[in-house]
């Protein structure tokens, strides 16, 4: 199992970097990827037709790599807004939970040769559902690579911290992965990451350096965060413009006169190519300046490159310029946005924002997939799981690790007194 030691760490990265070399390997159609605890759902067509609810990253997975797996073995379990509670009433049989889970692995196993499990967040995720990653694994009879962000002491002791988790399981670490490491320092990181993991008998299998490129956000990202659509998402979907995967390198607060604005627009020495402005929706002046500043880079094959965006700040029902506006926004190839926030308010939901893959930015994908794989050691990783370059052919290759785990002694008696 990839589990994380904390949220954003790029599990899902690694996890879509091992595929790409998994695959190489065996072929795509000997490779199977699994989230058995999802948490953001989407729906998707099954193969009968019937649609389902699947954790978010199954179906970049499957779609991107082109996957032979059946999505109900893929995601077998998402926790869907109201389950915690359903569970706190005593709605939810715990048993089932890690039946339908244990099946889901069992059918991938017996159609593939090897299968990425990969977890949700950090191996805690889930216990108020008693559904942790920890716990998963343990059923399952499986290891865990604990996914890590770059650094020595702190990254030691989250990595600590998600380790005592899994020993309480009687599931053993089996590998680490350093994530976002610095860039000057990745070569001291490996060192001394493999040099503190030595008295726990465990390998360091990759270090990947950061890149601040990958957590660009994208129209469509923004789109998600604030849970809106793109005034001109119409044009925007006729891939005009870039198309809702255009994407901002910066964002910059606009308060100043027209004037100004446009003499900042216009001025050499600053770059405004790829950024995204902020102004409240009340701002018809700035909104024309920039929509014709726009118009005008589209026409000009001369003229600098503007592939940057608006976004409209403005409480409902002042947050939608008036209709004479909306016209030219409509006709505009630029990405505007109206996100029902105050300016203070749009401005702290995107501190701290972290992007994240979608079945439709298949450009974000291959970007992430290029950066990580290099630094991965799949080799290694198939060593630990039985395999390596002898293990091209034949049957699934299995963890070597204790038997799986009774469901029972698993469950450490969470499932008692549940219906």
């Amino acid at each position: 199992m990839i589990a994380a030691t904390k949220e954003h760490t790029g599990k899902t990265s690694v996890s879509m970097a091992l595929l790409s070399g998994l695959i190489a390997r065996f072929g795509v159609e000997n490779v199977g990827y699994i989230k058995p605890v999802g948490q953001k759902w989407v729906p998707v067509p099954d193969d009968s037709g019937e649609v389902l609810q699947v954790d978010k990253d199954v179906k970049v997975a499957r779609e991107h790599w082109g996957l032979t797996c059946n999505y109900r073995d893929m995601s077998p379990l998402v926790l869907d807004k109201g389950y915690t509670r359903r569970y706190l009433d005593g709605q939810v049989d715990i048993s089932k939970q890690f039946a339908a889970i244990q099946q889901a692995f069992d059918n991938m196993l017996s159609q593939k040769q090897v299968v990425i499990v990969e977890g949700t967040g950090h191996t805690g995720v889930g216990s108020i559902v008693g559904c942790n990653n920890a716990d998963v694994a343990a059923v399952l009879g499986i290891g865990v690579v604990l996914v890590a962000n770059g650094g020595l002491g702190s990254t030691y002791d989250e990595l600590e911290l998600n380790r005592q988790m899994c020993m309480s399981k009687g599931v053993p670490v089996s590998g680490v992965i350093i994530n976002k490491a610095s860039s000057d320092k990745l070569a001291a990181t490996r060192k001394n990451l493999s040099l503190a993991l030595r008295p726990w008998g465990v390998p360091l299998i990759g270090a990947v350096p950061s890149a601040d490129s990958l957590d660009v956000p994208s129209v469509n990202d923004l789109e998600t965060l604030f849970g809106v659509r793109a005034l001109n998402a119409d044009a925007l979907l006729r891939g005009r413009g870039g198309g809702a995967l255009r994407r901002f390198t910066r964002f910059e607060l606009v308060t100043a006169a027209l004037r100004s604005f446009m003499d900042h627009l216009n001025d050499p020495a600053v770059d405004c190519s790829q950024t995204c402005f902020v102004t409240h929706a009340s701002r018809h002046d700035i909104i024309l300046g920039l929509l014709s500043h726009a118009a005008e880079a589209s026409a000009d094959a001369d003229a600098r490159p503007f592939q940057g965006g608006l976004m409209l700040t403005g409480s409902p029902p002042g947050n939608i310029p008036d209709n004479y506006m909306l016209e030219y926004i409509r006709d505009s190839d630029m990405p505007v946005l109206s996100v029902g926030l105050s300016t203070t308010q749009a401005l702290a939901r995107m501190e701290g924002f972290t992007p994240k893959m979608n079945a439709a930015d298949t450009e974000r994908t291959a970007a992430v997939v290029r950066h990580y794989a290099p630094h991965l050691d799949v080799e290694a990783l198939l060593t630990l799981m039985g395999g390596g370059r002898a293990a091209t052919e034949g049957g699934p290759i299995m963890p070597h690790i204790a038997p799986t785990i009774p469901l029972g002694a698993a469950l450490g008696g969470l499932g008692e007194g549940l219906p």
